[in-house]
């Protein structure tokens, strides 16, 4: 069956909308049809959280009038079965959880280290997890090396890949369009467990995961910092990350 699912702002005014969801199955329009109040005000920013089968997708909308939603359901499964949420923003489609997979796209092996210091002598792919517990997993997702990042084998769901430093810049420059310049952290991560301030405007749910040291193989700043790798080099055996911390308001680089 085909599910299909409007969602339908009505209101002469913007202060008093209603949302209704109408639904059909196939081409028989179905009871389920739900209706409800929300506190609203123009430029105001809603979060439509969509499901589709086993693919969950997110997009932020400020309406001033009636719209259609077009939501991206691709596909995102990693090569362990892992299923994750999307996120759209702006023109690009992000996934809104950490990565947790152990293998390639091709179904290679990446190794697992937990001893920092084997971590910090490899030129090699590998992964790690915070205190060696499996129950972070679904929230923080694995901590990975650049090898791991950069290798050729992809370490993304297929059809996905690591982010390019220009694909953050866009990112960036969306948000300082809508006037979030100097303050991105705010409004991309996760509202709980780590910035008061949080508001997850738009659905990118930042986690703070923390970070494992190239240097040492120390791993830090659980519930306080997120780091990700980008596939741009920086230097010989380096790359680019973005970063946001606990008690910043900006997306650093």
């Amino acid at each position: 069956k085909i599910y299909v699912a409007k969602v339908i702002i009505q209101s002469t005014e913007l202060t008093n909308p209603v949302l209704e969801l109408d639904g059909y199955e196939g081409t028989e329009k179905s009871n389920r049809i739900e209706t409800t109040t929300i506190d609203f005000n123009s430029g105001n920013r809603l979060l439509i959280t969509a499901k589709s089968g086993n693919s969950v997708t997110k997009m932020a909308i400020s309406p001033e009038s009636s719209m259609n939603l077009m939501l991206d359901f691709s596909i995102c499964i990693d090569a362990d079965g892992n299923n994750y949420e999307t996120v759209q923003i702006g023109n690009q489609l992000w996934m809104a959880q950490n990565l947790r997979t152990t293998s390639f796209s091709n179904g290679d092996a990446i190794a697992g280290i937990d001893e920092g210091k084997n971590w910090n002598n490899l030129t090699t792919p590998a992964y790690s997890i915070h205190d060696n517990n499996s129950q972070l997993l679904e929230k923080s997702g694995y901590l990975y090396n650049g090898f791991a990042a950069i290798d050729e084998r992809n370490i993304c769901p297929t059809g996905w890949r690591i982010p390019t430093d220009q694909d953050w810049n866009e990112l960036q420059d969306m948000l300082n369009t809508t006037n979030y310049s100097g303050i991105e952290a705010n409004v991309l991560v996760a509202n709980e467990n780590w910035k008061t301030s949080a508001t997850d405007l738009f659905g990118f749910s930042a986690t703070p995961a923390g970070l494992r040291y190239a240097h040492d193989g120390k791993i830090a700043h659980k519930n306080t910092h997120a780091r990700w790798w980008t596939s741009t080099p920086s230097g010989l055996n380096k790359a680019w990350n973005r970063y946001i911390n606990f008690d910043k308001d900006y997306l650093g680089r």
